[in-house]
C-alpha cells in the first residue's frame, strides 16, 4: 500500500513538472506555434489551385441492328461492356490522339504569384487589379530529346518581344508569331500569343509522351454511375478552361473513334456477305451446267416426253411383230423391242439423277436469293450504323477550386511545430533537473 501511494505521488510530481516546464516556456512555444502556422499557410497557399470539369455519357446496349459489338468492346458483353468502354476511354490510342490534337506535351504557363497574393482575405491588397492578366499560347516547341522534361524560362519584355532562356543558360530574343530557332541544339519555338505585365515570367516545358500520358490517365477520371449504363467523366487541371477543353476533346476523339469502329464492323460484315455472292452464283452455274451435260449424255430433255416416245416406239414395234411373220424380220423386231424395254427400264434411274440435279439448282438459287436479302439488310445497317456512346451532359468546368486540404495542412504543420516546441521545452527542463541533482 505505501508503494502504490509513492508511485502515485511520483506520477503527480512528474506531471506537475511537465506542466510547469511548458508554462515557463509558454512564450517561446507560442512563438514556435505562430511560426509553424505561418509556415503552414505559406506551404498551403503556395500550391496552385486546381479545377475540375465534369461530363456524362451513356453507353447504349448492343443491338443486332447496330454494330454487333460495342465500340472498342472487343471482349465481354452486358455489364462488362461499360467496364470495357471505361478502360478504352483511358487507352493509349484515345489519349495519344488527344495529346497530339491539343499539343498537351507542351507546358506553358505564367509563374504563380507570391503566396501572399493568394491569401483568401488579405491577398487582394497585394494584387494589382489594373495589371493585364498573364496569358501565353505556344503553337510549336521542338526540343532535343535530352531536353524533354526540362524547364525553359521566358520573360515578357513588352511590345510582343520576349527573352527566352535555355537549360544551358543560353538566352535568346524572340517575338510573338515568329519562329525562334537555336541551330546548335535544334530547338524551335513559336509563341502564338503573349500578354501580361512587363517582366512577367513564364515556364515552358516539352514533356515526354509517356509522362503526359501518365498525367492524363491520373487526372482523367472515368467511373460508372452505380449499376446503370451512365458513365461520369471528370478532368482535373490547374486551369478551369483548359480542363473543360481537354475533357471536350477527349469526348470528341472517343465518340468519333467509337462511331468509326461500329461503321467499320458493319462494313466488314457487308464486304464478307458481298464476297459470298460470286461463290453462290458460280454454284448455280455449275449446277445448271451439270444438268445440261447429263441431258446431253442421256439424250433426253424431258423424262415424260422420253417415256411417251419409247412407249410409242414399243407399240409400233409390237404391231409390226404381229403383222410380219418372216423369221428374219421377227428376229430384228424383237431386238428392237429388247432395246426399247431396256431404255424404259433405265428411265427411273435417269429420272432420279435428273431430279437430284434440278434440286441442286434450286438449292443454289435459294442460297443466292438468301445472300441477296442479307446483303440488302447489311447495306441498310451500314447506312444507319452509329456509335454506342451518347453524350448526355457536355463538359462543364466548376469555377470553384478543388479542395487541396489547405486547412488540414495549416493545422498539421501548426500542431507538429507546437508539439516539437513542447518536447524541446520538457527535454531542457529534465536536463536542468538532472544537472541540479548531480551538483
Amino acid at each position: 500500500m505505501p508503494t502504490q501511494k509513492t508511485d502515485l505521488q511520483d506520477d503527480v510530481f512528474y506531471a506537475t513538472n511537465i506542466t510547469t516546464a511548458i508554462w515557463r516556456r509558454r512564450w517561446p512555444i507560442a512563438l514556435v506555434a505562430a511560426l509553424s502556422m505561418a509556415m503552414g499557410i505559406a506551404v498551403a497557399f503556395s500550391l496552385s489551385d486546381r479545377y475540375r470539369s465534369y461530363a456524362q455519357i451513356r453507353v447504349e446496349k448492343v443491338s443486332p441492328v447496330s454494330s454487333g459489338v460495342s465500340g472498342l468492346a472487343i471482349l465481354g458483353g452486358g455489364e462488362s461492356e461499360i467496364e470495357t468502354e471505361i478502360f478504352a476511354l483511358k487507352s493509349r490510342k484515345i489519349l495519344g490522339q488527344l495529346i497530339d490534337d491539343l499539343n498537351l506535351r507542351i507546358y506553358a504557363q505564367p509563374d504563380a504569384p507570391p503566396f501572399y497574393q493568394r491569401l483568401p482575405v488579405f491577398g487582394k491588397y497585394f494584387h494589382d487589379d489594373t495589371a493585364p492578366s498573364a496569358v501565353i499560347k505556344v503553337d510549336l516547341l521542338d526540343v532535343p530529346e535530352n531536353w524533354q522534361g526540362k524547364e525553359f524560362f521566358l520573360t515578357y519584355e513588352g511590345e510582343d518581344s520576349f527573352n527566352f532562356r535555355l537549360p544551358d543558360e543560353t538566352a535568346l530574343e524572340g517575338r510573338v508569331g515568329e519562329p525562334l530557332t537555336h541551330p546548335k541544339s535544334g530547338l524551335t519555338l513559336t509563341v502564338a500569343s503573349l500578354s501580361g505585365p512587363v517582366g512577367q515570367d513564364f515556364t515552358l516545358r516539352k514533356d515526354r509522351f509517356f509522362s503526359t500520358l501518365a498525367w492524363l490517365q491520373k487526372n482523367l477520371e472515368v467511373f460508372q454511375v452505380r449499376r446503370t449504363d451512365l458513365v461520369t467523366l471528370s478532368m482535373t487541371d490547374f486551369d478551369a478552361e483548359r480542363s473543360q477543353k481537354i475533357l471536350a476533346a477527349a469526348l470528341d476523339v472517343y465518340s468519333a473513334f467509337n462511331n468509326d469502329y461500329v461503321v467499320e464492323k458493319a462494313q466488314k460484315r457487308l464486304d464478307h456477305v458481298e464476297g459470298e455472292l460470286p461463290v453462290a452464283m458460280k454454284a448455280i452455274d455449275e449446277a445448271e451446267e451439270a444438268l445440261k451435260e447429263f441431258q446431253e449424255e442421256s439424250r433426253m430433255i424431258d423424262v415424260q416426253i422420253q417415256t411417251e416416245y419409247l412407249l410409242k416406239l414399243l407399240a409400233e414395234n409390237e404391231a409390226l411383230l404381229r403383222q410380219d411373220q418372216r423369221p428374219a424380220e421377227q428376229e430384228r423386231l424383237e431386238e428392237i423391242r429388247d432395246e426399247i424395254m431396256k431404255s424404259l427400264g433405265e428411265i427411273p434411274n435417269t429420272q432420279q439423277q435428273m431430279l437430284n440435279l434440278q434440286r441442286d439448282i434450286e438449292i443454289a438459287q435459294e442460297i443466292y436469293i438468301g445472300l441477296m436479302k442479307v446483303v440488302q439488310e447489311q447495306r441498310v445497317q451500314r447506312a444507319s450504323a452509329y456509335g454506342t456512346v451518347r453524350i448526355l451532359d457536355e463538359p462543364l468546368a466548376d469555377d470553384r477550386p478543388v479542395g487541396r486540404g489547405r486547412s488540414i495542412i495549416i493545422l498539421a504543420v501548426t500542431f507538429l511545430g507546437t508539439i516539437l516546441a513542447m518536447v524541446v521545452a520538457i527535454a531542457k527542463a529534465h536536463r536542468r533537473r538532472e544537472d541540479s541533482s548531480i551538483a
